[in-house]
């Protein structure tokens, strides 16, 4: 089954913001399709809300990311990365370990553009955390999902990253840092996931070399 959604994250960058110097400019690099396989019995809903929040993060330095969803389909290799959403766990992690994310290297710094996101790992660490005000169990099916969409979202931003960049290394600082805190990833705010000149730049001419675009 295919839908194709129209993440609020892309709708954003198709509006002008009420100051026209507030975000980078985005026409320099045109919109990537990034195909998501979602398992059956993800709620679409928290599927919405993953895809907003990384768009979100990538379209604050002008990077235009167009979502196309297959519902309980098989993956397929294209030029672009893709997204398995499922309730998977990482081959090879411990017992002890929760792994939200995860993509396989082919080199050391060569990411697989096959990139898997745990709803079950992100839900037992939403559920550890007693910053939210209340236990996960007593929030309603929406809350819930904008919580985890929140944390999916940008742990999806950051493997992107890794993949446009073509490197598996961390930073010290933004969104490629490799210890985010559980208070960081469900925080309304971004602080912590920002993109900087240098890594947007780099991203930005990945995406034109894959798509062919004219630099």
């Amino acid at each position: 089954m295919l839908t194709t959604v129209a993440a609020a994250a892309l709708a954003l960058t198709l509006q002008p913001s009420a100051d026209p110097n507030a975000r980078p400019r985005n026409d320099d690099v045109p919109p990537m399709t990034v195909n998501v396989y979602a398992a059956r019995g993800v709620s679409p809903h928290l599927v919405t809300e993953t895809l907003t929040e990384a768009g979100a993060v990538w379209n604050d330095v002008g990077i235009t990311l167009a979502w196309r969803v297959v519902v309980d389909g098989e993956p397929q290799y294209t030029a672009t990365p893709h997204v398995v959403i499922a309730d998977e766990t990482a081959q090879g992690a411990g017992s002890n370990q929760t792994p939200l994310w995860w993509v396989r290297c082919k080199h050391p710094d060569d990411p697989d553009q096959e990139i898997h996101i745990s709803r079950k790992n992100g839900m037992k660490l939403l559920q550890s955390y007693a910053g939210l005000g209340r236990p996960v169990e007593r929030m309603p099916p929406s809350e819930v999902d904008a919580n985890l969409g929140r944390v999916l979202g940008r742990a999806l931003a950051h493997e992107l990253g890794h993949f446009l960049l073509r490197s598996a290394t961390h930073t010290t600082r933004g969104l490629m840092r490799g210890n985010h805190t559980i208070r960081e990833f469900v925080a309304l705010g971004r602080r912590g996931f920002e993109v900087d000149p240098a890594q947007r730049a780099a991203v930005a001419a990945r995406i034109r070399d894959m798509l062919g675009a004219d630099t």
